[in-house]
């Protein structure tokens, strides 16, 4: 185990006299001793002691080792002269340097420069108070008549235990029994270099400063306090950390406030934040202490759960798609379950004004007149967007103009498709006057319907036709056209073994078949549907 020895206090200590006149030769010294990560030892060690002429280590005046000492959390204190007398030969009124050697270590550097208090020995030899009122270390001759007073003048109350006498030019520490402070305030102390920028200047490659406290909550092993708008506690880095925190079963930080900063990026879970704030995990909601609800990046995507209850209350898949209730949306938009909307849902194509090619169902409108002819051609035409296999309803209406004159009969055949150029043979709607029919113009709205089925999901297009079937001229006006997309539950649809692409029967192996009450219900709420469509389109 390296040690590392930390200077605590050093002082005179007058522990025995020859005579009246005779100094101490022997000085009271105290250190803490830790290991490599700081933290103070409980062991016996042998440390020796050395005195030199110079902060290189030059030169030694004095030594002596220390065969046992012990050392209790951390601290030591050894009497220095009590093996090996310094003399007043030591002490000339040149800087004397302390260096200090662990076991078998070297002697650790930088040495520590004994100042004034040391050179009391020097009164050592003034033995009346004439000489004392010369000497470098009395101020006056009245306060004492003898070196060995000067240890318990009124201008030194602690000169027995202390390196400061006061009204000295060099300050020191005073020991005041239960507390040793240094006595002058503009005293600044430097541990581990000579060149203290602030009142405790403590430099090291290691732990610099070491808190610790056994005491119960809010004890603090380092406590920091700032009045007005101060800092209580700093920690500035280039590029390591300023301030750090560590705990096994604790706070390795704790900060309490009405507001707390923290400037720049900061990181929760790593050491390498994109954002002012980056969170390498999950994130908590908590009411009353307990945790409601969490967030956290998984499954290729953001999840908001619900904690111990559901998870993927909503879920934000990477790429755009949003889930409810699920964790694979396979659209923009899908929800897993029940969906409700108080009001109105409003979206570019669903409004009325253009409701052309919505996804299940769409509707248009032609008011110019259209003349027909003796061939099949369109009145009107529209494509939807049918989802998956099913249905698709086709109503149609228009507004019809008949000019009956002398030379014979008037009518009109109408009818839907999915081709543009016929309708088919059963599927086609006449209307006619007979040659009886007075002369004039007759006006009717005819509206008519056709169901087809879907295979497969896709676009399909369908065609409201019409032809003359008279000499006499037929038109057609306010024409409407509405395309309805009906799911079915009768599995998917297949073609006839025959190859017929118009002839499209239900696949029997797709669902379970069915029977002729399902298929009457069936045709029954489409009646209704019909009807109601009907009804809403405002014909007959």
């Amino acid at each position: 185990m390296r040690s590392t020895l930390i200077v605590a206090a050093f002082c005179i200590l007058a522990v025995s006299a020859i005579a009246q006149s005779t100094i101490p030769e022997r000085i009271s010294y105290q250190g803490r001793l830790t290991d490599d990560l700081g933290n103070p030892v409980d062991t016996t060690v042998e440390i020796t002691f050395v005195i030199y002429s110079s902060a290189g280590g030059q030169n030694d005046l004095w030594k002596e080792i220390h065969p046992s000492v012990t050392v209790t959390d951390g601290l030591f204190d050894v009497l220095l002269g009590s093996i090996t007398p310094l003399g007043t030969g030591v002490f000339n009124g040149n800087t004397r340097y302390l260096g200090l050697a662990v076991g078998v270590e070297p002697v650790a550097y930088p040495l520590s420069p004994i100042v004034s208090t040391a050179y009391a020995y020097r009164s050592g030899v003034a033995s009346s108070a004439d000489q004392a009122v010369s000497a470098n270390f009395a101020q006056t001759s009245n306060s004492a008549t003898t070196a060995d007073s000067s240890l318990v003048s009124g201008f030194s109350t602690y000169a027995d235990t202390a390196w400061y006498v006061p009204g000295l030019t060099s300050s020191g520490w005073v020991d005041m029994g239960t507390r040793v402070v240094a006595s002058s305030p503009n005293d600044s102390v430097a541990i581990g270099h000579l060149s203290p920028d602030y009142k405790l200047d403590v430099r090291d490659s290691k732990t610099a400063i070491y808190g610790r406290t056994t005491g119960s909550i809010y004890m603090s092993g380092v406590y920091g306090r700032a009045e007005y708008t101060g800092f209580g506690v700093t920690g500035t880095s280039s590029d390591g950390r300023g301030v750090y925190g560590a705990s096994t079963t604790g706070f390795g930080g704790y900060f309490l406030g009405e507001k707390n900063y923290l400037s720049a990026m900061t990181g929760i879970g790593t050491e390498n934040p994109d954002y002012p704030l980056t969170v390498n995990g999950a994130i908590g909601i908590q009411n009353s202490g307990s945790t409601q609800f969490h967030m956290h990046h998984t499954a290729g995507g953001l999840a908001f759960s619900e904690t111990g209850v559901a998870s993927y209350r909503l879920f934000l898949e990477d790429g755009g798609d949003v889930g409810i209730g699920t964790s694979n949306p396979t659209t923009d938009f899908h929800v897993a379950g029940d969906a409700k909307i108080d009001g109105m849902l409003e979206a570019g194509t669903i409004l009325t004004s253009s409701i052309a090619d919505e996804t299940g169902l769409v509707t248009d409108e032609y008011w110019e007149w259209q003349p027909m002819t003796g061939s099949w051609s369109t009145i009107a035409s529209r494509t939807i967007n049918a989802p998956a296999p099913g249905y698709v309803v086709v109503l149609a209406s228009a507004e019809i103009f008949l000019d009956q004159d002398a030379s014979g009969g008037c009518g009109l055949e109408i009818g839907i498709s999915d081709i543009p150029d016929s309708v088919g043979i059963y599927d086609d709607y006449r209307v006619r006057l007979p040659s009886s029919a007075d002369m004039g113009s007759y006006y009717r709205a005819n509206t008519i319907h056709q169901v087809f089925t879907v295979a497969s999901p896709g676009a399909y297009t369908y065609y409201f036709m019409g032809k003359e079937s008279s000499d006499n001229p037929v038109y057609v006006s306010r024409r409407t056209m509405t395309c309805l997309y009906i799911p079915t539950a009768y599995g998917g649809i297949s073609k006839s073994p025959d190859g017929d692409p118009g002839d499209m029967i239900l696949s029997s192996d797709a669902a379970p078949k069915t029977d002729d009450i399902d298929i009457t219900a069936e045709l029954s709420a489409l009646k209704a549907e019909l009807a109601r469509l009907k009804q809403q389109l405002g014909v007959e």
